[in-house]
């Protein structure tokens, strides 16, 4: 069953959060007031710590010059910690691994692309995926 966006969740639902032995994808629930289920999906988690992500990582720092590219467009050099997907993985996993779908940003920047709990898309991490979305005509879901 494809993965549901974590705003689907309302503050009426309770969520429960299930964790499958040796993954990192969590399995959730839905309980609304009136006891309703729905059917378990995934949220994803990329794998940070596997060798296929640091070698990934490590070659998308490479590719920007090891500069957060959001503080590039503004003129300012800022040296880059992090890689962001750019269209969310929870969302979007066929786009998990794309060159395209990484970019290079500063702890800073990353943490106005998404808040922290949630991982839901602030309005920067949305605008970010709207023009890149146009970039590469895809039709947002």
């Amino acid at each position: 069953m494809p993965g549901r966006p974590a705003s689907w969740l309302s503050q009426k639902t309770e969520v429960q959060l299930l964790r499958q032995p040796n993954s990192s994808n969590k399995i959730l629930t839905r309980t609304t007031k009136d006891g309703e289920s729905s059917p378990p999906f995934v949220l994803r988690r990329v794998n940070y710590k596997s060798k296929r992500w640091r070698r990934k990582r490590e070659s998308i720092l490479k590719r920007d010059g090891y500069l957060c590219q959001i503080s590039l467009r503004y003129g300012k050099r800022v040296e880059a910690d992090t890689v962001h997907h750019i269209f969310p993985v929870n969302k979007y996993p066929e786009f998990e691994w794309e060159d395209w779908n990484l970019i290079s940003l500063s702890k800073e920047v990353h943490n106005k692309m998404h808040h922290r709990d949630t991982q839901e898309l602030t309005a920067e991490g949305r605008k970010l995926m709207e023009r890149t979305a146009r970039s590469k005509g895809i039709v947002l879901r």
